[in-house]
């Protein structure tokens, strides 16, 4: 039988670490280590006197040693205080087995306890609280204040299993309702909770205000900002650290209030960090946090030298009201990471429903992102805003549903591409604009190559421009790439002055290739539109699928672009066909091994190998394997077998990828599926790698039947 740990027993083991770290990073900066002084017992409630809080603190005071305060186990009540508790020297007030709370008297106002440290020193506070006595009058102060009185930065401040609750600090100096820390080194803040607690709306840090020293940390472990206000930074305001840590921590119903330009980051805001960045990790959640005037509904974050990461983390039902950031705005951090995490029902007055990210000082990478049902009520980015950055994107098994967005960018917004960037594995799904393009995703310049592979858009509406997916320009020296991605159901809103269902791009001087994708759109638009006003495009659609009820190309004005379809199935039928030239100075579409619903005419070429005016017999959108779903030819369909006969890998597989090769019975199929084998009695199909499984399971049955008929009978003899 195991003996439980007596009560208390993480406390002082914390307590014990915290020591430890202390005297490891004093001897790291060169400052000689604390000796520890004596132990004081707290044994009543009396404000001051024998036995009192007061007493034990005084005492602390006249030791330049650290001392230890603890409390007779088992005492229980409020310790009410007419002036505060001011501390001088180093000190560790420990409440474990205990249940104290420190308050004023009811009808003065005043800071409840206040360190004023010369010369690098620590405070460590550990389970009791320091709350408001919540009388009948308004009484203002903050509940802890550490301050550097000169001669260096305060030390380390750590707060463990505290409560800080009903904190007014009105007009502070700097600011904090509950808590200021000015000058501290490392600031640890674990379990505990700090709610209800508020400072005027022109300062900052209705929870914690936290100036660093340039060189130190904060970090929140498992503790609970509530019901906070402030100007800017609700819950907590930190600036000049070298790095945020936020773990476990839940951020609910704080407010920022101040009015533009102030009023920032109604959980929190974070300034001036260095080289280590911030980090919101293992279930951190932002809920209902807003700010009324400012940007960032839940945090803003400006000035961070280092990356900015959250990894599984949540941020939900956050506002920012008036501006940027319904739960995130960041601004000049280094590069972002966002993995696992949700951003859900945010919601911001301008742009970035979700989340705001712009000038990234590197890149942007989304790994296992969720944005969903967010809004930008009167500008673009329902879902993810991304702006200036100076590296690559890469988003890889993200979702982006059901955002809505009053300009472009209905599931996210992307400003630029300065650097090789990737789209993989993704969904953008259900999105919305009400004025602009992009329902599912708006790209405005292209400026570096971008690979969409493995990715879905579907059922995305938009008002103007590309319903999916809208790029507005692709330089000469960048590439789009679509691979084995879908597009479907994505339909404009009546009466807009869309240009294209799934695709358009506008002014493309670089190279746009469609490889192994399947776009199956209603109409009543082209599924893909192409402005190819530059004539150094080039443009390319290989084993792919494209059905329209409308027109499958629509080509505004070509010049001299180079336009190659190849092994691919084109269906239109609407009155314009399968491929539209509106405009050709020159440049041809030169078609081969392909089947098209409609002739050729003008500036469309018939190369070779080609079926025109026919019906490819396609089955309808469906989960054929792979990531994505696929249109797959019926047993009778004039694709099979009939691409070309002296195709070479790549590709080696089809849209589905690993496991689906791309040439099945000996010849490549048209469009981007290739089927299975059909059988010639049933008219069903079998794929092929199906046959040597069935030969091999065959090859054992005859073994087996040659071994039973050998066996002895194992008769008797009469």
């Amino acid at each position: 039988m195991t003996t439980p740990a007596p009560r208390g027993t993480a406390a002082k083991r914390i307590l014990a670490g915290t020591a430890a770290v202390a005297i490891a990073l004093l001897g790291m900066v060169g400052v000689a280590a604390p000796a520890y002084g004596v132990s004081s017992e707290v044994t009543n409630l009396n404000d001051a006197g024998a036995g009192s809080l007061r007493d034990a603190i005084a005492l602390a005071n006249a030791d330049p040693a650290v001392d230890t305060i603890t409390f007779t186990p088992g005492l229980t009540g409020t310790i009410p205080l007419a002036t505060k508790l001011g501390i001088t020297e180093s000190l560790i007030i420990d409440g474990t087995g205990a249940d104290i709370t420190v308050s004023r008297v009811d009808g003065v106002s005043f800071d409840l306890i206040e360190a004023n440290f010369v010369g690098y020193k620590f405070l460590t506070l550990v389970g009791f609280s320091v709350s408001n006595d919540g009388g009948a009058t308004a009484d203002l102060g903050r509940g802890l204040v550490v301050f550097d009185g000169g001669g260096g930065p305060v030390g380390n401040v750590t707060l463990t299993d505290m409560t800080f609750f009903g904190h007014d600090g009105a007009n502070p100096s700097g600011g904090g309702g509950a808590i200021s820390l000015y000058e501290a080194t490392t600031v640890t803040i674990t379990g505990g909770s700090i709610s209800s607690n508020e400072v005027d709306p022109g300062y900052s840090g209705g929870g914690l205000y936290f100036i660093g020293d340039n060189a130190g940390s904060l970090t929140i472990d498992g503790t609970t900002f509530a019901s906070n206000q402030a100007g800017s930074g609700g819950a907590f305001y930190v600036e000049s650290v070298n790095k945020v840590t936020i773990t476990g921590a839940t951020f609910q119903l704080n407010n920022a209030n101040g009015t533009f330009p102030s009023g920032y980051g109604g959980a929190g805001e974070i300034q001036d960090v260095a080289a280590d960045g911030v980090v919101i990790e293992e279930g951190t959640l932002f809920d209902e946090n807003t700010a009324d005037e400012g940007d960032g509904g839940a945090l803003f974050l400006s000035e961070v030298d280092g990356p900015l990461v959250i990894t599984d983390s949540t941020f939900q039902n956050n506002e920012a009201t008036n501006r940027y950031g319904g739960a995130i705005l960041s601004s000049q951090t280094g590069p972002v990471t966002i993995t696992d995490s949700t951003f859900s029902t945010n919601t911001a007055g301008t742009g970035g429903g979700g989340a705001y990210l712009d000038f990234v000082g590197g890149a942007v990478t989304l790994s296992g992102a969720t944005f969903a049902d967010n809004e930008a009520q009167d500008g673009e980015a329902g879902g993810l805003f991304i702006g200036s950055l100076s590296g690559g994107i890469a988003i890889g098994a993200s979702s982006f549903r059901d955002n809505q967005a009053y300009g472009s960018g209905g599931g996210a917004y992307i400003f630029d591409i300065p650097a090789a960037s990737t789209i993989s594995d993704s969904q953008f799904l259900s999105n919305s604009t009400v004025i602009g393009s992009g329902a599912g995703l708006q790209i405005t310049d292209v400026n570096a190559p971008l690979t969409v592979s493995r990715t879905t858009f579907r059922e995305n509406d938009a008002e103007d421009g590309g319903v999916a997916l809208d790029v507005t320009a692709i330089d000469a020296a960048a590439e789009l790439t679509i691979d084995s991605s879908t597009f479907a159901a994505n339909t404009p809103a009546p009466g807009g002055t869309q240009r294209a269902s799934a695709l358009a791009v506008g002014t493309a001087a670089g190279a746009v290739t469609i490889l192994n994708s399947t776009i199956s759109e209603a109409g009543p638009l082209a599924a893909i539109y192409f402005d190819t006003n530059p004539s150094t495009s080039d443009f390319t659609v290989e084993h792919s699928t494209i059905v329209s009820a409308a027109t499958a190309i629509f080509i505004r004005d070509m010049s001299t672009s180079d336009f190659g379809i190849a092994n691919s199935i084109i269906v239109g039928t609407g009155a314009d066909g399968a491929i539209d030239v509106d405009a050709s100075q020159g440049g041809e579409v030169e078609v081969e091994w392909s089947i098209l619903s409609t002739g050729v005419t003008g500036s469309v070429i018939d190369v070779t190998g080609n079926q025109l005016s026919t019906n490819p017999l396609l089955a309808a959108l469906a989960d054929n394997g792979g990531p994505t779903q696929t249109r797959t030819l019926l047993p009778a369909s004039p694709a099979r077998d009939m691409g070309d006969p002296a195709f070479v890998a790549p590709p080696s597989v089809d849209q589905r990828g690993t496991g689906f090769a791309r040439v099945v019975n000996g010849r490549l199929d048209i469009g981007a599926v290739e089927v299975a084998a059909v059988l010639p009695a049933t008219g069903q199909t079998v794929s092929w790698w199906l046959l040597p499984v069935a030969g091999g399971v065959l090859m054992i049955g005859v073994i087996a039947l040659v071994i039973v008929r050998r066996r002895p009978t194992g008769r008797r003899r009469a």
